[in-house]
């Protein structure tokens, strides 16, 4: 509902709102409420300060007044006299906070520009253009918001991460959707981005979510066949293998044949090395 998330967004959006002082700006456009279709309303203010209210084509007509030390309007209406105070302007949204109360608002739209009245989908455009968010859906089909200090289509490290609505996202780890990255999040904000990696090997699926996204790394979190491991070497592959506690790794080896090669190709280029040495110093 509009309710709720007016509600929600009500303190980002202030800093991008144009002043109330300035009333001009409000004169003589269609401003619509919107919420529930039923209640609908269009309210016209005419610069002689009457206030032109229409409601399935009945006009009432009551009268307007903004009081400039209080920041705040009063609306004279046959229903009876409110006092909204100073909320959010621009040329397509006017969202006025009822005296008196946290969180009521009269949110109107303006016609003439937001003809579909849709304040949700142009207030969320607005967030994202003037703080650079990136909307990301994660692997619940859920979706958390990324405030990026750069124009890049990608998150990093240190980049303010929220709920839809502006709410600092709480403390934890975030599976991005038809993405291999976990976001690790404290504080509001991404601490570490995880890689995660697949792979088969024996009929077993070993998922290890890498610290490094070009290789494994002690201290990265193993999963195998979607649970935790019990302590014990895990083979990636023919030649390649990991030793997990904790459900960690702890090292990473090669089997032994494997090694023997990759000692034999070391000590092959040592050799080499020292026989082109001294050729070239003799």
């Amino acid at each position: 509902m509009i309710k709720d998330y007016v509600k929600k967004v009500f303190p980002v959006i202030l800093d991008f709102s144009i002043s109330l002082d300035k009333t001009s700006s409000i004169l003589d456009k269609p401003w619509v409420s919107v919420g529930n279709e039923n209640e609908r309303e269009k309210f016209i203010f005419k610069k002689s300060h009457e206030l032109i209210i229409s409601k399935e084509g009945k006009v009432e007509i009551g009268r307007w007044e903004f009081l400039e030390e209080a920041h705040s309007f009063l609306i004279n209406r046959e229903s009876g006299k409110f006092l909204y105070n100073q909320g959010f302007l621009d040329k397509a949204v006017l969202i006025l906070k009822v005296d008196g109360k946290e969180h009521e608002f009269l949110t109107l739209a303006n016609e003439n520009v937001l003809s579909d009245l849709d304040v949700k989908g142009y207030l969320e455009k607005l967030r994202y253009r003037k703080h650079n968010i990136l909307k990301v859906e994660l692997e619940d089909s859920s979706f958390i918001e990324i405030e990026r200090e750069y124009d890049v289509t990608f998150p990093i490290v240190g980049n303010r991460v929220t709920l839809t609505g502006g709410q600092p996202a709480p403390p934890g780890r975030y599976r991005l959707k038809n993405d291999a990255q976990i976001l690790e999040v404290a504080k509001g904000k991404i601490i570490a981005i995880l890689q995660l990696q697949q792979y088969n090997y024996n009929n077993r699926l070993i998922e290890i979510e890498q610290q490094d996204p070009e290789d494994i790394s002690e201290g990265d979190i193993v999963i195998v066949n979607g649970l935790s491991p019990i302590e014990g070497v895990y083979l990636l592959s023919k030649r390649r293998y990991i030793s997990v506690q904790n459900g960690k790794v702890v090292s990473i080896g090669f089997r032994k044949h494997v090694r023997n090669w990759i000692i034999a190709g070391i000590l092959f280029a040592a050799m080499f090395l020292l026989l082109l040495y001294w050729l070239l110093t003799r």
